[in-house]
């Protein structure tokens, strides 16, 4: 039996997956638009996944630039302070 708390776990949602019908463990989109019109569904989906990623990076590069600009901007002042 499942003896450690890590056994129990796996056991449990082994059991959970197990027993639960074809449709619950389907896509919820698609579940809920039925079997005939959900090419939306696979395209909206598809747009996300490819957006995402790339407006995350996109964040980040305009994160660093602008992160970067700040520190140029204070360079000099710091420049100006350690002369004195």
């Amino acid at each position: 039996m499942c003896e450690s708390i890590s056994k129990r776990v796996v056991c449990t949602t082994a059991t959970i997956l197990g027993l639960a019908p074809a449709q619950a463990l389907a896509c919820p989109v698609c579940a809920l638009v039925g079997s005939g019109d959900n090419t939306w569904a696979c395209k909206a989906m598809s747009a996300m996944l490819i957006m995402l990623p790339l407006g995350m990076i996109g964040g980040a590069v305009l994160w660093f630039s602008r992160m970067t600009a700040l520190a140029d901007a204070e360079l000099p002042s710091l420049e100006r302070r350690k002369r004195m």
